[in-house]
């Protein structure tokens, strides 16, 4: 069954280009402005083409046999371009927005395909169309997706943003006091909301300035000084990220009760996934720094911790091995303990390497909100690590493709 309306009597230029809407793909876009994407038949140029500036076979004389259907009164001096001004800037912009978030941003921050699936049916369509917040949240993910793969500063660029800027201070103004105040009705509101955010503070470094919400954001925060080195900025910057990721996600674990009422348990189902042989690698390397812990470190007062932070890792590594990459990428600092947060914050090596661990799967990824990392962030940590420690990164390097490390020459 055809999911799309259809014209057969369109003009000679939208049947060429096949013009066409998929209601269940572009809701925003049928309650918007529909007429943008479809024929409108109308006389004696359809809107589509006087908006393409393109000469529409709906001016030449057609008589077909019988009662004519349409009688050609010449060219006109001037087209009538009021459907193209009606339409304002903006309105268009949100179409082009619209479109880009569900065909090419949404499956960059979210996996597998039928989670997608879930997020197109259930919650844009509910929740970014009838509020507001959720709907410049999604449109401002699209225009930072836009900038962060531009890599220039054309007018285009600018437009975007100016939108992204915009739509950015909104949503965090009602995310915020959101967070303070869950409840049923906002649960899918809050879902989509809480993911958006986690994605804008990762981009945060592949974006400009104006769009960095690391310093924004209710959550401690492990800022550094002005005077410190770029590269030393990158460890205390994800460790920003890691607690404010934190931080979201333990207010939407409040609302997990309430997920299946909404539509949304698939979201959270977990799965079994066969271990990947590249996982199996890291799980070696993962109990030699757990039996260097236990045997022959200073850190033995801490074995429950470090044995826990190892099989969340191990247990990420599997799945990030199979198809829920970017899920599980930004799911992973969720469920450590406030404690292992302080460690990562003082320095302390386990807590590095298992860091590290992460660091590498997540930045070794083409994701555009993973720009800006990777390499300069490992290489940081090692430079954190006693001698003793260091042989441990020797799986994250080869994994980024780093120089050979110091400690192996």
């Amino acid at each position: 069954m055809r999911l799309h309306s259809k014209s057969h009597t369109g003009c000679t230029q939208c049947k060429r280009r096949k013009v066409k809407v998929r209601p269940c793909c572009y809701p925003f876009v049928v309650r918007r402005d529909l007429t943008a994407l479809q024929c409108d038949e109308e006389l004696p140029a359809c809107g589509t083409c006087v908006r393409r500036q393109t000469r529409c076979s709906f001016l030449e004389v057609t008589q077909p046999s019988g009662s004519p259907r349409y009688y050609a009164c010449g060219e006109p001096e001037q087209l009538n371009v009021t459907t193209v001004t009606e339409r304002s800037p903006e309105a268009l912009l949100e179409i082009d927005l619209t479109h880009f978030f569900l065909i090419e941003t949404l499956p960059t921050i979210l996996e597998p395909a039928t989670r997608q699936e879930i997020w197109r049916r259930s919650i844009f369509p509910y929740d970014g169309l009838t509020h507001s917040v959720n709907l410049d949240a999604h449109l401002a993910t699209a225009a930072m997706h836009k900038i962060a793969i531009a890599h220039s500063t054309t007018l285009e660029d600018t437009k975007y943003l100016e939108y992204a800027i915009e739509k950015q201070s909104r949503v965090l103004e009602t995310f915020v006091p959101m967070l303070s105040h869950p409840t049923p009705e906002d649960t899918r509101t809050l879902f989509a909301l809480a993911a958006l955010v986690t994605v804008w503070s990762f981009a945060s470094r592949s974006l400009p300035s104006q769009l960095n919400i690391v310093s924004r954001m209710p959550f401690e925060t492990t800022r550094s000084t002005p005077s410190e080195p770029t590269r030393q900025r990158q460890l205390s910057d994800l460790i920003s990220i890691m607690k404010i990721s934190r931080g979201i996600g333990a207010v939407v674990d409040q609302c997990r009760p309430w997920f299946k009422d909404q539509g949304l348990a698939g979201m959270i189902q977990s799965r079994n996934i066969p271990a990947q042989p590249w996982g199996m690698e890291a799980w070696r390397a993962l109990d030699e720094l757990f039996d260097h812990i236990e045997n022959g470190s200073n850190y033995k007062s801490r074995l429950d911790m470090y044995a826990a932070a190892i099989h969340r890792t191990k247990n990420f590594l599997q799945g990030f091995s199979a198809d829920t990459k970017s899920h599980v990428a930004m799911g992973w600092p969720v469920g450590l303990p406030q404690l292992f947060m302080k460690a990562v914050s003082d320095h302390e090596a386990p807590a590095l390497v298992i860091t590290a661990f992460w660091g590498a799967c997540v930045f070794a990824e083409p994701y555009w909100w993973a720009q800006g990392w990777g390499r300069g962030v490992i290489s940081e940590i090692e430079s954190y690590l006693p001698q003793a420690w260091r042989r441990h990164l020797e799986w994250p390097f080869r994994l980024l493709a780093i120089r050979k490390p110091v400690w192996r020459l």
